[in-house]
């Protein structure tokens, strides 16, 4: 994430605390509310921001799929 917004002209310290500021946020988000990740997912989506679009364009570019073929079964 950090180099993809670095390819798109944003400052490497910048990119690096916005990408962390994302992942912990969505801890911390998850931590703290009932929803269900999907749940949560489905929020950001309707709120139809820079995450709904960030989120539509991983999906169109296979996201789900990727994650599905991660190797979940050595852990």
């Amino acid at each position: 994430m950090v180099c993809d917004a670095v390819a798109f002209g944003i400052a490497p310290d910048v990119a690096r605390r916005a990408v962390a500021t994302v992942l912990t946020g969505t801890g911390r988000l998850l931590e703290l509310h009932d929803a269900s990740p999907a749940d949560t997912a489905e929020a950001f989506l309707g709120y139809r921001g820079t995450t709904a679009a960030a989120i539509e364009t991983m999906c169109e570019a296979g996201f789900e799929a990727a994650v599905s073929k991660g190797d979940w079964r050595r852990s």
